[in-house]
């Protein structure tokens, strides 16, 4: 097929390198024309997320370059969050011009309200098709993808849909009115969230009463009414959809249970950060501590929710010496760590450390040699 991806970033670049993998004929569009021209000149602005390969990919910043013989246009956009909902006036604009250069099918893949599916996306010229993926994970995501959204409301749909994505015969698509799916798609992530913080609850419990947070997990997972993705203790999920979506689905209607979530989760975060740097005292009373990681996901150019800035600043609002190190830090945006000291590589942050916390699973970190120090794994 013959496809314009409109928008290049975090999501929008790998997606345009996946339908170069399939064979289909690709160009992208961004209005960063200093992105635009990065990517002519093979620079990544996506360097650890697998899979993003520029060859074989035209770019530019003037949509009537990549329009001509277009089949589809898929539009990947923001839909940055404002209060508790999420603002389409981006994708108003990128489909506005689309219509006003050309008349082939688009496909919107942001994340979009129900309200404003139903209204820019009309099932039949306009379709919406939310991808399911993970930053630094998207490529992966797209090629072992189970389930697919299309929210249209004309017969071929899914099959043109099937034929842009490559999707076999065990990809479940899941069809609707734009408005339905919209909501569907924030569902499934609340729903991810909802099953982290139950398994918080449930390794919480465990250790009030003395039970094994192992076992009881295991049997919960392997009950097949139930299953166990997604079902293991750890920190809040972070990232750029999860807490926003969940906000977002509190703002749509009376959600006491997702109020319950949301207010769980920030429950524990703070007690997991807490208790984590209170052990920290163990080994020395006032301890010079470095934080390996600060990105939510290894491979992912995004601090929202971080572990390890959640850490870095609570050692430093005890006063207590500490430096944050990331491998993507030289392509996060400006101030990404606030006040936390940052170092420019592990050599330099473990110089000044008495104690190692890694708080995102990294590969340069596995088996990392710490010259002896003691080591605090917050990352799984």
């Amino acid at each position: 097929m013959k496809i314009c991806v409109a928008g290049l970033g975090k999501v929008g670049l790998p997606i345009a390198c996946y339908f170069v993998s399939l064979g289909h004929r690709v160009r992208g569009h961004d209005v960063n024309a200093d992105l635009v021209q990065r990517i002519r000149e093979q620079i990544s602005p996506l360097p650890y997320e697998p899979g993003v390969t520029l060859s074989g990919l035209q770019v530019s910043d003037q949509l009537p370059d990549v329009l001509f013989g277009m089949e589809v246009a898929y539009v990947i956009v923001p839909t940055p969050q404002e209060g508790a909902a999420l603002s389409a006036k981006w994708v108003e604009q990128a489909v506005a011009s689309l219509r006003g250069e050309w008349d082939g099918l688009i496909i919107v893949g942001s994340t979009l309200m129900p309200d404003d599916a139903n209204r820019i996306c009309d099932g039949v010229s306009v379709v919406y098709n939310p991808p399911l993926i993970r930053l630094g994970h998207v490529i992966e995501d797209l090629r072992e993808a189970r389930v697919a959204l299309v929210g249209a409301t004309y017969p071929r749909a899914k099959e043109r849909l099937r034929a842009l994505w490559g999707w076999g015969p065990e990809v479940r698509v899941v069809e609707g009115d734009p408005r339905s799916v919209a909501l569907a798609k924030l569902a499934i992530n609340v729903s991810l969230s909802l099953r982290i913080a139950w398994a918080n609850e449930l390794s919480t419990v465990c250790q009030k009463v003395g039970a094994s947070a192992d076992v009881v997990l295991q049997a919960v997972g392997a009950d097949p009414r139930i299953g166990g993705a997604y079902l293991r203790p750890g920190f809040p999920p972070g990232g750029p959809c999860l807490p926003r979506d969940l906000e977002v689905w509190r703002g749509l209607s009376h959600a006491p249970i997702a109020d319950r979530v949301f207010f769980s989760h920030a429950e524990q975060g703070r007690a997991q950060v807490t208790r984590l740097v209170n052990g920290l005292t163990r080994i020395a009373l006032r301890p010079r501590v470095a934080v390996l990681g600060a990105t939510y996901n290894p491979g992912a150019l995004d601090v929202t929710g971080s572990r390890g800035l959640a850490v870095a600043e609570e050692v430093l609002r005890r006063g207590w010496s500490v430096v944050l190190y990331d491998p993507a830090g030289p392509w996060l945006p400006a101030g990404w760590a606030g006040k936390v000291p940052v170092v420019d590589s592990v050599e330099e942050a473990l110089v000044q450390a008495e104690v190692v916390v890694i708080a995102t699973p990294w590969p340069e970190f596995d088996g990392l040699e710490v010259g002896g120090r003691p080591v605090v794994r917050c990352d799984r």
